[in-house]
């Protein structure tokens, strides 16, 4: 990091860069402003420490929407299948009945993936802007 040194035309008073005067005031804020204890300091910066790894678990797998539409096709697929293996075995009526609530499931399914996924999205802004904002003050 290049420090720029700035000094004034008659009096040659070093003036310091914006980066070194926020570095300054965030020790300040440490040491100065924050009447904590020397434990609960100690704590807070090791939770500070803990936020990356966080980011695992936030941005989680992307395959959700893929899952939803294999398993889409699996219930296109036993439609059929299952109309053709249980002729005889089992009553029409129940077996077309299981079907229907079988394509109402995964309606259903494939309505709340879609809300999980804008969700997800939602969140993974969400800790961004977290980690932004404490990334002004502390080192994350």
């Amino acid at each position: 990091m290049i420090s720029c040194k700035k000094y004034s035309h008659d009096t040659q008073v070093y003036i310091p860069n914006f980066k070194d005067v926020m570095k300054q005031r965030k020790y300040y804020l440490l040491e100065e402003e924050l009447k904590f204890s020397k434990e609960e300091r100690a704590a807070f910066m090791e939770s500070l420490k803990q936020y990356s790894n966080y980011k695992n678990e936030i941005y989680r797998s992307k395959k959700l929407k893929e899952i939803s539409q294999q398993i889409g096709q699996m219930v296109e697929s036993a439609e059929g299948f299952t109309l053709k293996e249980t002729d005889g075995w089992f009553d029409n009526v129940s077996v077309n009945r299981d079907l229907k609530e079988l394509k109402n499931d995964y309606k259903l399914f494939e309505k709340t993936a879609k809300e999980i996924t804008t969700l997800q999205q939602r969140l993974e802004s969400l800790y961004e802007n977290i980690g932004t904002r404490l990334g002004r003050y502390y080192e994350l």
